[in-house]
């Protein structure tokens, strides 16, 4: 998504992770991830993610800008505020149910590029391939602990695929 919303690859990535489960440990990975990018234009952008939310799937973002902030909170049915403070349902348990409906609207859309009710697909492959492979630089650096020059990482882990001109759709 931070691809999409900056709407440019990042250049340099640098990830930062912890494992409180013995159980995920053992399985040689992580619970917790700080990922840190640099974009050309010098956009900055941070990820934090975790297995472990105790009131649910919390998932926001929040843009910071010249003239202000967006932020794109859960989604609540409802919100109280009264003398004693603000009260908010809780937000959805798991990503299935956060996502439902935008589930809907991807299969919908999929349907209607099928029977051509529409010709432009929301989504081009250099969008899933560049996401997975920005996930496996932000493993590298995890492994390494060293920051990655996207670019390089990008050539060097995937060779010709890189200049295939599906990747600059």
């Amino acid at each position: 998504m931070i691809r999409w919303i900056v709407g440019e690859d990042p250049v340099t990535l640098y990830t930062t992770a912890h494992v409180s489960d013995p159980d995920i440990k053992a399985l040689d990975d992580v619970d917790t991830v700080y990922i840190v990018m640099k974009f050309p234009s010098g956009v900055l952008a941070h990820i934090d993610i975790s297995r472990y939310c105790s009131y649910g799937y919390d998932q926001t973002v929040q843009i910071y800008g010249d003239s202000g902030n967006l932020i794109s909170a859960n989604p609540l049915k409802t919100g109280l505020i009264k003398n004693g403070g603000l009260e908010r349902d809780e937000i959805f348990f798991s990503f299935d149910s956060r996502y439902a409906d935008a589930y809907k609207e991807e299969l919908a859309h999929f349907v209607n590029l099928i029977k051509g009710k529409t010709s432009t697909c929301c989504i081009k492959p250099c969008d899933t391939l560049k996401a997975t492979m920005l996930c496996c630089a932000a493993e590298e650096s995890h492994r390494t602990g060293k920051h990655i020059v996207v670019a390089n990482y990008f050539k060097e882990a995937f060779g010709a695929y890189i200049d295939d001109p599906i990747m600059n759709e």
